[in-house]
């Protein structure tokens, strides 16, 4: 019976890490809608996401997830800071998108 309850307790901690290491999310406010194609998850008020090593701060963000909840892309908006600690850069705009898939950020009206 032993057996059985620890490699039960393993197959369930293993998901839960590997989401958790996907994408961390913090905002006032958040609600969640899905269409047909996609789901979406929108923050607003002092959004925060940690994703890929980059800690992003802003007014609003959408967060566009695949059809098995791992991340697509990003949106962020208003007021943003990026911060990327291993190269110590800092990056601040108004919009931005994130493609997770690329690890590449796409910046306009880049405040600094």
């Amino acid at each position: 019976m032993k057996i059985k309850i620890a490699i039960f307790i393993l197959l369930i901690t293993i998901p839960l890490s590997a989401k958790v290491d996907e994408l961390i999310l913090e905002s006032e406010h958040g609600y969640y809608k899905e269409s047909t194609s996609q789901k979406i998850f929108i923050a607003t008020g002092n959004a925060r996401a940690l994703i890929d090593n980059n800690e992003i701060f802003c007014e609003e963000m959408e967060i566009y997830l695949n059809k098995d909840d791992s991340v697509d892309k990003a949106i962020f908006k208003r007021k943003i800071r990026i911060f990327k600690e291993a190269d110590e850069i800092q990056i601040g705009g108004e919009y931005a998108e994130y493609y997770k898939k690329d690890k590449i950020f796409f910046i306009k009206e880049n405040s600094n």
